[in-house]
């Protein structure tokens, strides 16, 4: 804080002996002018030696209450955090332009403040002649120096002021900067960003998006929490879930990338007037390794569809359909087979394998597994194969499996509907549809359930859950649909 208090003239004033007013602040700059008198307590001339003690000791008082107001601190009386006052130490009948005064503030101000400084009457706080100090720029117990501007009868603060609380406005963009010499503005990519190779900027931030993708070619500017976003972006591993079709976007800093796959569930056949029908195959899983160099910045991934419900009599189900990643598809998971009806039942769908789609079921045989799974079906209980299973024949359970889709479980005209197959990896198995009881769809730990069959003529199967599950089956009502199948890509 600045004193403001002028000692070297007070020193002038004292070994010249000059004449005394009220307070200093009464006196002249020209030294003839303050010939005091004896009734003022000055020293006027010719004065007597007893009578310069009392003048000396009320100089002493005028330079105490001028330092008490000037190099000191006064408080202000308020309860309003727009009119402050104090009293000053010094004797004020009225103001006089550029009197100075310390004051320790309280409360924190706010808009249009005014200082009443002993009672002469209050005056507008402003930061310079026009312009009052913004709300909670001056704060709860700082102390502030003040002017009085006789000119604008204004208090103006002299110290610096607090920032506003809501920052600084009225801020314009140079979106031209001239630095003497040409400055590029065209910026670096995420991708000069992550290799360092350019040390160009751009006046646009990068978004969050190019940050965790790094795929934008759009140049942009970097700021320290920017870049330390992007390191914490590309830290751990990036995974994306593809429930539909859709866009895969490589990260810059993918070295290898892990995929897996489902096929989509086949869904239950119909039959009509009491006799039930198979369930729906499920879809195959497949995984694969790969190094991130083999694919390209963007690539496809297709979802296969799942076997629509069947809503009309006498009517075979829908097969599911494949999902692939890659425009050239690097990694296939095919779908599973469909049910089939007949008078006397109805074979579930075969179970899709890791290179082919499950067999469609046919009257009575439920359907073969996909190449390398569990057989060709027939009248009997699915065959059972690591890499997919057969559908059952009517009234028989369709067969398990651990990477490829259970198979779908056979439809029957009495109690004895077969189960849906069961799979580690892949999609359960639809159950086929029985007049009374019901039986269950396969499950699968990674991959989806397969939905339950019919329980009784008029009620639907239940559709598989996804990804991959096959449908059940039913009579004359709604079969089970075939859930969709899914894509998941790690890259790191």
């Amino acid at each position: 804080m600045k004193n403001f208090l002028p000692l070297a003239a007070t020193g002038l004033l004292l070994s010249a002996g000059i004449g005394i007013a009220a307070e200093l602040s009464d006196l002249s700059p020209t030294d003839a002018q303050n010939a005091g008198t004896a009734a003022n307590a000055g020293f006027p001339e010719s004065m007597s030696p007893s009578a310069v003690n009392n003048a000396a000791r009320a100089l002493e008082g005028m330079l105490a209450r001028y330092l008490a107001d000037t190099a000191s601190t006064l408080t202000v009386s308020s309860t309003s955090n727009t009119i402050y006052s104090v009293t000053a130490s010094q004797t004020i009948s009225a103001l006089e332009d550029g009197m100075v005064f310390l004051v320790e503030m309280t409360p924190t101000n706010a808009a249009s403040a005014t200082l009443n400084v002993s009672n002469t009457g209050a005056k507008r706080l402003r930061s310079d002649a026009v312009n009052d100090i913004a709300a909670s720029s001056i704060l709860e117990g700082e102390r502030i120096a003040v002017s009085y501007d006789g000119g604008n009868d204004i208090w103006q603060v002299l110290t610096a002021l607090a920032a506003p609380s809501g920052g600084l406005n009225n801020l314009v963009e140079d979106t031209s900067p001239q630095l003497g010499a040409a400055l590029d503005l065209n910026g670096f990519t995420i991708t000069e960003m992550v290799t360092g190779t350019d040390i160009q900027i751009d006046l646009t931030p990068a978004t969050a998006a190019e940050i965790t993708t790094g795929t934008s070619t759009t140049e942009r500017a970097w700021t320290p929490k920017l870049v330390a976003d992007a390191v914490e972006a590309h830290k751990a591993a990036d995974v994306q879930i593809f429930t539909a079709s859709g866009t895969w976007l490589k990260p810059v800093t993918a070295s290898t990338i892990y995929i897996e796959a489902w096929g989509a569930g086949g869904s239950g056949a119909r039959r009509g007037s009491g006799v039930h029908s198979g369930g729906g195959g499920g879809g195959g899983y497949v995984w694969f390794i790969m190094n991130a160099s083999a694919v390209d910045a963007t690539e496809t991934v297709t979802i296969g569809a799942g076997g629509a419900a069947v809503t009309g009599d006498s009517t075979n189900g829908n097969a599911g359909g494949n999902s692939s990643f890659g425009t050239t598809a690097f990694v296939t998971a095919f779908g599973g087979g469909a049910a089939a009806h007949s008078a006397s039942g109805g074979g579930g769908g075969g179970g899709a394998t890791i290179i082919s789609v499950g067999g469609n079921a046919s009257g009575d045989n439920g359907g073969a597994s996909g190449t390398l799974g569990g057989g060709a079906g027939d009248s009997g209980v699915g065959t059972s194969n690591a890499f997919g299973a057969a559908g059952g024949g009517n009234e028989d359970n369709g067969g398990q499996s651990i990477f490829g889709g259970g198979g779908g479980g056979g439809g029957s005209n009495s109690t004895g509907g077969g189960t849906g197959g069961d799979s580690v990896y892949g999609g359960g198995g639809g159950a086929g549809g029985e007049t009374s009881g019901g039986v269950a769809g396969g499950t699968s730990t990674f991959g989806g359930d397969g939905g339950a069959g019919a329980i009784g003529n008029g009620s639907n199967g239940q559709d598989g859950s996804a990804p991959g599950g096959g449908g059940g089956g039913t009579a004359n009502a709604n079969s089970g649909a075939g859930a969709r199948g899914e894509v998941r890509i790690i890259a790191f």
